[in-house]
This record gives C-alpha cells, sequence and structure tokens, in this order.
C-alpha cells in the first residue's frame, strides 16, 4: 500500500536544436503523456475513506476503499482485513493472470480474513482461481453479515463467488459466467440469501454443499447454460428454499439434490428446456457413485418444469418427497418418474399436478387413467372428465376445480332495477353454472357449434326483434371498470368448449370464473350500469368505518331485504343474519 502523494519524475532530455514547431509540439505532448502515466499509476489502487490510503494488489485493507482504476495481479487481489467495512470497485477491473482456466496457483481476487460486516460491490473481477471468498471457518474466526452486490465475475479456474462459512449474508445482483466449477457456491453457510444473480457458460449456476449448510434462501435467479442451475448434495444440505428461479436450457439438471440433501422446498421455479427438470438421487451427477444417506422429506410445488428432454421430475432411492401442483409438460419424455433403485422408494406422494406421462408415479387424486389430477394439454372439457380445459395461452391444461370461490353478479333489468348477487360456485364455473348456483330463474337456447345462449332472466326475455337483449360483460378482481365480454356465457359447443384464457381481445372459449370476478348481465335498454366493487366486510352500511351502526343496519336489514344480494353500492360476500351481526358486534366490543 502507499500514502496518497504526487508522483515524483526523473526525466532528462537530451540538448540540440528542435528544427520545426510540429516537432516542438510533438515533444510537448510526449512529455505530459508520460508525466501523466507515471502520476496516473502512482495513485492508481483502492483508495481508503479515511486515510487516502492506496491499496493495491495483495495489500491488506484496513478501511473502506474506492477503486480508481482497473489493477491487474500477478497473485491475489486484494484482502479484508478489518471489520465493518466496504470495498467498491466503482466499476472498474481486479485481473489475475490466470488464463484459459490453468489453474496453476492458487489465487482470489477478494478473499477476506475472517471478517463481519463486509460490503464488496460493483467490481468486475476476472482471471483468478476463486473471484470473492471467505477465509474457511477451519482456519478460525467468524464471517457474518456480507454483503456481495452488483459484482461481474467471469473466467475463474475453480467457483466465482463462495461463502465458505458465512451467514447472515447476502449475495444479490451478482453476475457470474466462464467459471470451472459453481458461479456460486456455499459450504458451509448458513441463513444466507441468493437473489437476482445471473450465472451462465459455468459447470454449475449455484451450488450448496455440506450437512451444515442451512436455512438458506435461493430466489430469483436467472440460471443457463450451465452443466446444472442448481445442485445440493454431499452430506446435506437440509432446511433450504430455492425460490422462484429460472432455470433453463442447462446440459444435464435444472434442480439437482443428492447424498442426504432433506427437509428443503424447491417452489414457484420456471424449469425448461434442460435434459432433465428436478432430480432427486442417492448418487453423484457424474461420478458413477452412490452415497449411503438418502434424499427425503424435500416439497416440490407450484413449479412450472416444462420442455425438458428426459424427465420432468426423477425420483431415486429417495423417500418421504411430496410433490404438489406443479405443472410438468414436457416432449417425448417423461413427466414424472420414481425408481426404487437401492431402497424401496413408494412412499413419495403427491397431488394435484399437471402432467401426461408417468411412470411408477400416481397423485392421489388422479382418475384411473391419467398420472396426474390434471393433464397438460386438452382441447376441450370433455377430454378432462370433471375437470375444465382452461386455455393458459401458450397450450390447453386441464385443472382441477379444487376449491369455491366468490363471483359476484350484477343484472340490470330493462326498467334499470338493478340487483346483486355474491355467488358461491367451484373455481372455473362457467357463466351459466353461476346463474344456476344463484337461485335466478334463467332459459336459453344450446347450440351444438357455439353452446349456451341466454335469452330470459327471471322471464324476461330479449324479444326477438333484437331491440335489446343480454350484453354480457365483467370486470376482474383488480379493475374498476366494465368490459364488454368477446366470449359467451357457456357451456360452449364443439367450437369453443374451453376457458377462455382472460385476455380481453382473444374471443376464444367460453368464461369460466376466477375469485373475485363480477360479471354483469346487462339489458342493452335503459340507462348505463356503474361499477359495482366488492363490499369491506362487515361495514354493512358502507361508511368506510366498521362499527356499532354496522351492526344497526344489519339488524335492519333484516326485517327489510337480504343484503348479501342487493347493495346500492357494492357487493357484499357476507349473508346477513343474525350470527353475522352477533359475530361484528363480538368485534367491536373486544376493540373497545
Amino acid at each position: 500500500m502507499a500514502k496518497f502523494k504526487k508522483a515524483k519524475t526523473s526525466i532528462k532530455f537530451k540538448t540540440g536544436t528542435i528544427k520545426t514547431a510540429g516537432t516542438i509540439k510533438t515533444a510537448i505532448i510526449g512529455i505530459l503523456f508520460v508525466l501523466f502515466a507515471s502520476y496516473v499509476n502512482a495513485d492508481c489502487g483502492c483508495i481508503g475513506v479515511n486515510t487516502n490510503t492506496i491499496y493495491k494488489c495483495g495489500d491488506y485493507v484496513n478501511e473502506s476503499c474506492v477503486l480508481n482504476c482497473s489493477l491487474t495481479c500477478s497473485g491475489n487481489g486484494l484482502k479484508v482485513n478489518a471489520h465493518n467495512i466496504i470495498l467498491d470497485g466503482n466499476g472498474y477491473n481486479l485481473t489475475g493472470l490466470e488464463i484459459n482456466y490453468l489453474g496453476n496457483s492458487y489465487t482470489v481476487g477478494i478473499i477476506t480474513n475472517n471478517k463481519e460486516n463486509i460490503t464488496i460491490k460493483n467490481f468486475e473481477i476476472r482471471n483468478f482461481s476463486n473471484g470473492i471468498i471467505p477465509v474457511p471457518l477451519s482456519m478460525g474466526g467468524s464471517m457474518k453479515n456480507y454483503t456481495i452486490m452488483n459484482n461481474r465475475v467471469h473466467h475463474m479456474s475453480s467457483c466465482g463467488i463462495s461463502l465458505y462459512g458465512a451467514s447472515d449474508s447476502k449475495i444479490i445482483n451478482n453476475t457470474c459466467y466462464s467459471i470451472k466449477l459453481d458461479g456460486i457456491d456455499s459450504a458451509p453457510g448458513n441463513n444466507n440469501v441468493i437473489e437476482n444473480n445471473t450465472c451462465y457458460n459455468n459447470k454449475g449456476g449455484i451450488g450448496f454443499y455440506g450437512s451444515t449448510t442451512q436455512n438458506n434462501t435461493i430466489k430469483n435467479n436467472n440460471l443457463y447454460n450451465n452443466k446444472w442451475g442448481i445442485i445440493l448434495g454431499w452430506a446435506g444440505p437440509n432446511h433450504n428454499k430455492i425460490l422462484n428461479n429460472t432455470i433453463y436450457n442447462n446440459t444435464y439438471f435444472g434442480i439437482y439434490l443428492y447424498y442426504g440433501s432433506s427437509f428443503n422446498e424447491i417452489y414457484n421455479n420456471t424449469i425448461k428446456n434442460n435434459k432433465n427438470g428436478i432430480f432427486l438421487t442417492k448418487c453423484h451427477p457424474i461420478k458413477n457413485v452412490c452415497y449411503p444417506q438418502n434424499v427425503t422429506n424435500n416439497t416440490i410445488a407450484y413449479n412450472k418444469i416444462l420442455g425438458n428432454s428426459e424427465y420432468g421430475i426423477y425420483i431415486n432411492s429417495s423417500t418421504n418427497n411430496t410433490i404438489i401442483s406443479n405443472k410438468i409438460c414436457n416432449k417425448n419424455s417423461i413427466d414424472i418418474a420414481i425408481f426404487n433403485g437401492t431402497i424401496n422408494a413408494t412412499e413419495n406422494s403427491g397431488d394435484n399436478n399437471s402432467c401426461t406421462s408417468g411412470l411408477n408415479y400416481k397423485d392421489i387424486s388422479a382418475g384411473s387413467n391419467y398420472t396426474c389430477t390434471n393433464i397438460c394439454n386438452c382441447s376441450s372439457n370433455s377430454e378432462c372428465l370433471s375437470n375444465k380445459c382452461v386455455d393458459e395461452g401458450v397450450n390447453k391444461v386441464c385443472k382441477s376445480t379444487t376449491k369455491n370461490i366468490s363471483v359476484g353478479l350484477v343484472i340490470k333489468y330493462p326498467d334499470n332495477l338493478t340487483i346483486t348477487k355474491c355467488v358461491k360456485v367451484p373455481e372455473y364455473a362457467n357463466g351459466k353454472e353461476i346463474l344456476q348456483a344463484s337461485g335466478i330463474e334463467i332459459d336459453g337456447s344450446d347450440y351444438e357449434d357455439w353452446g349456451f345462449f341466454l335469452d330470459c332472466i327471471n322471464n324476461t326475455c330479449s324479444p326477438y326483434d333484437w331491440s335489446w337483449y343480454w350484453s354480457f360483460n365483467m370486470h376482474k378482481i383488480d379493475e374498476n371498470y366494465w368490459t364488454y365480454m368477446p366470449v359467451g356465457l357457456g357451456p360452449g359447443g364443439t367450437n369453443n368448449d374451453f376457458c377462455w384464457k382472460r385476455n380481453y381481445n382473444s374471443g376464444n372459449g367460453h368464461y369460466c370464473a376466477n375469485d373475485g370476478d363480477v360479471i354483469l348481465l346487462n339489458a342493452t335498454i335503459g340507462e348505463s350500469v356503474k361499477n359495482y366493487p366488492w363490499c369491506t366486510e362487515d361495514d354493512f352500511n358502507n361508511d368506510g368505518f366498521v362499527d356499532i351502526f354496522d351492526a344497526v343496519t344489519g339488524l335492519e336489514s333484516l326485517s327489510e331485504r337480504n343484503y348479501s344480494e342487493y347493495s346500492d353500492e357494492c357487493i357484499r360476500k357476507e349473508h346477513i343474519d343474525l350470527s353475522e351481526i352477533l359475530k361484528l358486534m363480538g368485534k367491536i366490543v373486544i376493540e373497545f
């Protein structure tokens, strides 16, 4: 290291006659260039914010510093030697001498020395063995509260960013590529968050290893063109969460759990166009070696596992894993496969998944002819047994109606009388099913090609001359305006016997309900209809407050009309009866 000071130069010139103005100008420029280069070189490094010390390659950094130039190092880069400091690369490069993964000597771009509360940000680090790494715990000390963010780490002969023993730390918004092993790894490491990183063209995207690597969260990362996206293994790790990652175009696996990796949660990831989606096994991913510890009690849920060429979910020699509500739709491959291997693997279970093919697996509620509760691709509701064929944009998928939902119903008659109702129906119910569930009397025509057409509501029928008709409109739960529906109420006919994809620009299919929809059947004569939002729970008088006056309004309504069906302001989910009013009064008393 060096103190920040002006560079001293010793420049001698030969005596002689300068014959032209151009030669004089060139000589002056040359002198200035030499002076400037010498000055910059002397002051180039990571400048200490407190002492103006210039930290260079191989130096121990004792304070926060900001890099003011790019450094090329023959050995290690910078060594953190104090707690509570920030190293800011300021967008400059830190470059080692390991070219083309030679790995002739072990060097690190930034290495810590068992320190805490360290931030490393805004560096581009290349051509070392490792980019950023804490000293392993086996060398003693404590390493907590690291923040490694906004760095580009690439062309490493070992790993990119490592948390070897660090805990309660964050690795966020980094880019790791062209790395011989994992872009980001940890062994061990607890309570860390790996978020919003991009890792590509590495052996592995993110790797966690060891039984003491626990309670970490890997989320919102973009991992592609590696041999595998995420790997957990080697006598653990346990109790980690893998959430909302996008993992695609990896050579072998999207997510790979092996050798004792248990009690992990794999939720809401998109895993597509890999050879395999999610792999659970006792065996090493490359070496032909299997280990004694099983992979158990992991939960795989709500993932989209699409277009993988061999297996969607593969489980071998692993037990008590749960597969819930995944969409596993692959081309010319097996969506879910379970193999006994060295142990009986039949204790794995799941339900409410979407898939087409399986091996030694069946959802708990799947039909007798299906592997999963829902099948991946359908063209009509009739293919989905008691379920509904739902257009999701890319393809149509059979969806099970596993829950009841609330749908608002608004009817405006030709004389402008308007009624509102809250109707409880199964998810994906069509418009005719909603009207039937509401108790309102309807009549209409069923056409083979296009399905049901509504003629009459409570004996009020549209005329043959079409001077008016029942217009079908809706607004979704997050909308405050009516939109004319491009599709019919349903059920459909041969041309549209599937659920509309909920895009107002699409005229394919028929309406199917989602929770919170409000549909309007509007006689096309008379006044326009205002928007009806959902009422606030327990606010029976619609004044924006829940108080004793709501109980009074509720009691009054019992002798007049049912507020669950009628309101001048909004649509109420509650059916106002004496029990609801007593519950409200109990809440008011407790709050008071």
